[in-house]
Formats: C-alpha cells, sequence, structure tokens
C-alpha cells in the first residue's frame, strides 16, 4: 500500500522526525497543563460535529490539492506536517491509554489514530499523483486540472471512504482530560 507513494529516504526520515517531534511536543503540553490522563469515549453521533468535520476534511483535500500545483513532491511536506501534527496527537492518546490500561480508550486512540493516517495516505495519493503526471501539450493550469481529473477517478475511493470514516469516528468520539 505504501510502495504508491514512492517516498524517498530523506522524506520518510523526515516523516519519522516529525512524528516524534509531535508525539514530545503533546507530552510537554499535557504535563504543562497538569494532566495526567486522557480518556476516549464512544457517544451518540454529533451531526454538528459530523458536518463540520466533512468540510474541514473537504478543505484540508483542497490545501492539499493547492500544494500540488508546486511541480515537487517537497512542497506536500507542509500540509502533511499538519496532518502528522494530528496523528502524532492521536498516537499521544494511545501512549496515555496504555500507561493508565485503559483498553476501550485504547482502541479508539489507534482506530482514530489511523483514521488520519489514512486521511494523509489518500490525500498523498491523489496529489502524488497528479504532481507526477503533469505532463503533454498546453499549459501547466490545463494539464494540472487534466491530471487531477484522472487521478480523482483513480484514488476516489480511498478519499471519500478515508473521509467518512474520520468524520464518523470524530462525531462520535467523547474525550475527557483528568487532572
Amino acid at each position: 500500500m505504501l510502495k504508491k507513494l514512492n517516498l524517498s529516504y530523506k522524506g520518510t526520515i523526515f516523516a519519522y522526525m516529525w512524528f516524534l517531534f509531535t508525539v514530545y511536543y503533546f507530552y510537554l503540553t499535557f504535563h504543562a497543563q497538569g494532566i495526567k490522563f486522557v480518556t476516549l469515549q464512544f457517544a451518540g453521533i454529533d451531526f454538528a460535529t459530523l458536518i463540520n468535520e466533512l468540510f474541514v476534511a473537504i478543505m484540508f483535500l483542497m490545501i492539499y490539492l493547492l500544494f500540488s500545483m508546486i511541480p515537487s513532491r517537497r512542497g506536500m511536506l507542509i500540509p502533511n506536517a499538519f496532518l502528522m501534527f494530528s496523528v502524532g496527537q492521536s498516537f499521544f492518546y494511545v501512549i496515555l491509554a496504555i500507561m493508565h490500561f485503559n483498553i476501550v480508550s485504547l482502541l479508539i486512540s489507534i482506530v482514530y489514530a489511523f483514521s488520519f493516517m489514512g486521511l494523509m495516505y489518500a490525500y498523498n495519493l491523489i496529489c502524488f499523483n497528479v504532481i507526477d503526471h503533469v505532463d503533454g501539450q498546453g499549459s501547466y493550469m490545463y494539464r494540472w486540472t487534466a491530471a487531477m481529473r484522472v487521478s480523482f477517478m483513480k484514488y476516489w475511493g480511498y478519499v471519500v471512504g478515508f473521509i467518512l470514516l474520520h468524520a464518523l469516528l470524530t462525531s462520535m468520539i467523547m474525550t475527557s482530560a483528568h487532572k
């Protein structure tokens, strides 16, 4: 599955280092606020949150697509850094759940972290495919929109599935911080 992204060695190392930084950042933030642990629980679906998360996920897709106009894969580091921050926060919740032996919170945290990683994966599939296939005759905008259309037709299932999964999970999860 990750072979489709075709990441360079330096890009992979950067992603790992950024991920470790975000986990450490959330450790410092929670420690400074005196928060000992966080519990995640399933609650009923909050439709206002569901609509909001759908909107945010679609806006993030638009931001990714704007960065795909830069004809280099390195331009994708900027939007990935923001989503990687959310992945780091979710994995920090995993660490807290392990430390306090809260199995339900652990499972919810893992699924939530994987929903963020799924969003990043789907967005990067489309954008890397756009960047790699902007070629041919005509203006750059024409070639970019043609490559974007082909990428959406190829990977629309990943994008729609991960957006809906993430929005549904976010609308169902209730977070409680304990000092």
